[in-house]
């Protein structure tokens, strides 16, 4: 490859208007158990766990993020940009404040398929497109950075903020795991979703 090729080649940009994708770092430990910790949040991940985790527990998961690199398994903490009036954070010093967290949780490397999950973790936050334009980077990242193919995801049936801006960017149900969580004293299902490479290049 030429030196005026390599040149011309365009990094992934992984900001946008209001958000910016960047690797998490141990200084975002006590907003990121606080996130884990509220049972609100909890409520629309998925986790089923009712237990609260401790801050060596959480340290010692961000840590081994670094791990998951060469598995395919990416863990971005979600900055936003502009900062509500409201919140008085500014974890980097830059104006910028730190909200939530996007991962991939499995890779194939065979079938080219990730398995997604994306979390808001301020409630501030909700609603406002944060999470929308955040799931947008990071699909850009694993379609045209990792050449996946699909990409897939779960959630709660009751979420139906998160599944309304699934749908939004192309993702379609494929399936239905019917009472397959107890979360908050009830039991609910899984919502199964995919999004092909073909259908995200449609949007």
């Amino acid at each position: 490859m030429t030196d005026q090729k390599i040149s011309s080649i365009t990094p992934l940009l992984l900001e946008g208007k209001l958000v910016r994708l960047r690797a998490l770092q141990e200084s975002d430990i006590d907003k990121c158990l606080a996130f884990i910790n509220d049972q609100e949040v909890r409520a629309f991940t998925g986790a089923s766990y009712p237990f609260p985790f401790s801050y060596e527990e959480q340290m010692e998961w961000i840590r081994s993020q670094k791990s998951n690199f060469a598995k395919g398994c990416y863990t971005f903490a979600i900055d936003a940009l502009k900062p509500k009036p409201s919140t008085e954070d500014d974890s980097l010093g830059r104006g910028a404040c730190y909200i939530g967290n996007c991962g991939i949780n499995v890779f194939n490397n065979v079938s080219r398929v990730a398995l997604i999950s994306i979390t808001i973790g301020d409630k501030n936050y909700w609603g406002s497109g944060y999470g929308t334009e955040a799931l947008q980077l990071f699909l850009k990242f694993i379609f045209l950075g990792l050449n996946a193919q699909k990409i897939e995801l779960c959630v709660n049936d009751f979420n139906e903020r998160a599944i309304a801006c699934y749908k939004k960017l192309g993702f379609v149900e494929e399936g239905r795991l019917r009472r397959s969580r107890f979360v908050c004293g009830k039991y609910c299902d899984i919502v199964r979703m995919g999004l092909l490479f073909e259908e995200w290049q449609q949007q």
